[in-house]
């Protein structure tokens, strides 16, 4: 794996991080915003750093995109469906 990109992908965080910190002590992020950033940093940047990072921050292909989302989309809905389960049993 190359360094730099782990570099690139862990300055990126930082600088989102840093934009929540300055947002938040200014007061310009109130409950209902920090609500949505959380949720577009959990659902959509930590998993595009992920993929991004295996990937070797090369961009992709059509094909390859295609797999991605079709993976992860079948990923989703086991994990749903396997929660569901075990909330039901315990």
């Amino acid at each position: 794996m190359n360094i730099t990109t782990i570099i690139t992908q862990m300055t990126i965080l930082l600088l989102i991080m840093i934009v929540g910190f300055v947002g938040a002590k200014k007061n310009i992020f109130n409950d209902e915003v920090n609500v949505y950033a959380s949720n577009i940093l959990l659902k959509i940047g930590i998993p595009g750093l992920i993929i991004s990072s295996v990937k070797n921050g090369s961009p992709f292909t059509g094909n390859e995109l295609f797999n991605v989302l079709v993976i992860f989309s079948i990923f989703v809905i086991f994990t749903g469906i396997i929660s569901k389960v075990i909330v039901e049993v315990l």
